[in-house]
C-alpha cells in the first residue's frame, strides 16, 4: 500500500492543483471565516476535554494583535486559496491565496509585526520574502489581499470571493471543490502508471504475513486501486467539507464525487444508490455503551470511565458512517464529542517537540 499512498491518493490531491484551463478557478479550498474557524476549533478542543489547548490558542493569538482579532484581517469573511487556469504548459502551479483585509496598511503592519517587510510596490504589487525562503507577490483588491508565487497570477482583474465562491464553500466551515475532469491528460497518465506500479508491488507476498493475510490484503488493495484508477480516468466533480455542530456536539466530514456522464464509473455509482432510503453502507456505533459493556468491574476503573464519558447524551457518544451512490458517490462521517474525549484521553499528554 506504500506506493498507493505515495503515488495514488496524494497524486490525486496534487492533481487537483494542476488543472487544465476551463473556468477561472479550477479548484478552491476555503474557510468560511476566521471567527468561525477559531470558534469551532476551540469548541472541538473543549469537547475533547482539552480546555488547556484552547487557552494556549488564545495566548498565541494575543501576540498577533488585539486579542482574538488580528489587526488588518477581516475575521468575518471567507479566506483560502484557489487554482486558476494555466497560463502556459509546464508553468508553475498557479496557486493564489486570498485573505480579507480591513485596510491594506493595517495588513502590511501585521506582516511587519511578524518579521516580514514588504518591498515597495510596483504597479500596486508588493514583493514579500517569507521565512520559508519563498517570495510571494501581493496585491490588494475587492477588500482582499491576493498572494501568489508569480506576479502574473495577481495581475489584471482579480476575482471577488464574494461572487466566485461556490455555495459549498460559503456554507461549510472548510470546503474543497474541484474538477477532476479538468486534470491534464499527461498528469492522469502518470497517476494511472503509479497506480499500476502499486498493484505490482502489492502482489508481492511479505515475509511476515500468512497466506490468508496476503490474500486479504491483496483483495483490499486491488479493490481500492481499481476505484482510484476509475476516478482518475472517469471522475468529474469532487467536493469535500468539514463542519462542527456545536449544538449537537459533533464533528462531520463529507465527501461527494461525480463521474463523467455515460461512463462505467457513473453506472457503478448509480447502482450503489440507497434502497428504501438506506445507504449500502450505514454504520452507527455507540462508543460509550461499548466501553460500559466491556469495562472492568474494578470500582476505580468504573469511576474513571464515568468521568471520561461524563453526562453526555447518548447521541454524543456515537460514530456514524454512511456511504452510498446515486447521482453522486457520497461519504459522510460524524463523530460525537464524547468520542473525541475518549480518543484525546489516549493521546500523549505532551505534544512532540
Amino acid at each position: 500500500m506504500k506506493r498507493l499512498w505515495k503515488g495514488g491518493i496524494p497524486a490525486l490531491l496534487v492533481a487537483l492543483v494542476t488543472l487544465a484551463p476551463a473556468a477561472a478557478q479550477e479548484a478552491i479550498l476555503s474557510v468560511r471565516s476566521y471567527d468561525d474557524l477559531l470558534g469551532d476549533v476551540k469548541h472541538v478542543l473543549k469537547m475533547a476535554g482539552m480546555e488547556d489547548r484552547a487557552q494556549q490558542i488564545d495566548g498565541m493569538l494575543a501576540l498577533l494583535g488585539a486579542g482574538n482579532q488580528p489587526a488588518g484581517i477581516d475575521t468575518k469573511k471567507p479566506f483560502g486559496m484557489y487554482i486558476r487556469e494555466y497560463v502556459e504548459e509546464g508553468a508553475n502551479t498557479p496557486v493564489v491565496i486570498f485573505i480579507p483585509v480591513t485596510k491594506p496598511e493595517e495588513f502590511l503592519d501585521l506582516l511587519r509585526q511578524a518579521g516580514m517587510e514588504p518591498g515597495k510596490p510596483e504597479d500596486g504589487i508588493y514583493t514579500l520574502d517569507t521565512p520559508l525562503g519563498i517570495s510571494m507577490h501581493l496585491r490588494f483588491a475587492n477588500n482582499y489581499v491576493y498572494m501568489a508565487p508569480e506576479t502574473r497570477y495577481v495581475e489584471g482583474q482579480l476575482p471577488d470571493p464574494s461572487k466566485f465562491l461556490p455555495a459549498a464553500n460559503r456554507k461549510n466551515l472548510i470546503a474543497l471543490t474541484a474538477r477532476i475532469d479538468q486534470i491534464p491528460a499527461k498528469v492522469k497518465r502518470q497517476m494511472v502508471q503509479d497506480l499500476a506500479l502499486q498493484r505490482i508491488e502489492d502482489a508481492l507476498k511479505r515475509e511476515d504475513e500468512t497466506e490468508e493475510q496476503y490474500r486479504t490484503r491483496l483483495a483490499v488493495s486491488k479493490a481500492l486501486n481499481d476505484v482510484l484508477t476509475m476516478f482518475v480516468e472517469e471522475g468529474k466533480d469532487l467536493s469535500a467539507s468539514v463542519n462542527v455542530d456545536q449544538k449537537a456536539g459533533s464533528v462531520s466530514v463529507a465527501i461527494e464525487a461525480t463521474a463523467v456522464k455515460g461512463s462505467p464509473l457513473a453506472q457503478r455509482i448509480q447502482d450503489f444508490a440507497p434502497v428504501g432510503g438506506i445507504a449500502p453502507v450505514h454504520l452507527e456505533i455507540s462508543l460509550g455503551k461499548i466501553l460500559k459493556m466491556f469495562a472492568s468491574r474494578d470500582a476505580e476503573q468504573q469511576a474513571q470511565l464515568k468521568e471520561l464519558l461524563g453526562d453526555e447524551k447518548a447521541t454524543k457518544d456515537t460514530i456514524k458512517l454512511t456511504l452510498g451512490g446515486g447521482d453522486a458517490a457520497r461519504l459522510r462521517l460524524e463523530v460525537g464529542g464524547t468520542v473525541l474525549r475518549v480518543f484525546a484521553a489516549l493521546m500523549p499528554s505532551e505534544l512532540p517537540q
